[in-house]
């Protein structure tokens, strides 16, 4: 059983690799999963990803196809981001978050990434008690919920926002 501080310890310390520190040789996709294993960090082992989600990322335009059977960099980059934003958006809201920027700037947007999460998990960390009374836990627990809720809610203004503007506006044009 987990404590408090190795929740705290895991929280603080656990990241997403450097762009520069990702593999730089292609991968198989047995790889790639095990990889991603380490590279996300829940609890929860749903929040893997599996070969049939990554085979339909790929049909849906969300990821770029393979060059035979083997995933790049981008490719596990790519992947990281979208596994965490598949648990608060939809494969379509992800899609035309993507679709927003520029092919060429995958390697910025990724380390953008990484700082956001580092900088919300540092936060985190603070909000979760230090101690395990269980309305205490249940308390932040509840924090954390309608915390994330909220952000999602207004996630989801912000994309219906970006929808409506590329009604009247040229969309965005999909990634390779």
């Amino acid at each position: 059983m987990k404590s408090l501080e190795d929740i705290k310890k895991s929280l603080s310390e656990e990241r997403p690799a450097t762009w520069d520190t990702l593999p730089d040789i292609d991968l198989y996709m047995d790889q790639v999963l095990g990889y991603m294993h380490r590279q996300l960090y829940s609890s929860r082992p749903e929040s893997n990803p599996t070969a049939a989600m990554v085979n339909n990322y790929i049909r849906d335009g969300l990821m770029p196809r393979t060059k035979g059977k083997k995933y790049s960099r981008s490719h596990i980059a790519r992947l990281t981001t979208i596994c965490v934003m598949k648990q608060v958006l939809s494969v379509g809201d992800i899609l035309l978050l993507i679709q927003m920027f520029p092919p060429d700037t995958l390697r910025q947007v990724y380390e953008k990434y990484r700082e956001i999460l580092d900088s919300d998990l540092t936060a985190v960390v603070e909000s979760v008690p230090d101690q395990d009374d269980p309305l205490v836990l249940a308390d932040a627990i509840v924090r954390f919920t309608i915390t994330s809720y909220a952000n999602k809610v207004a996630a989801e203004h912000l994309i219906d926002m970006v929808k409506e503007r590329a009604g009247t506006e040229k969309p965005p044009t999909p990634n390779p």
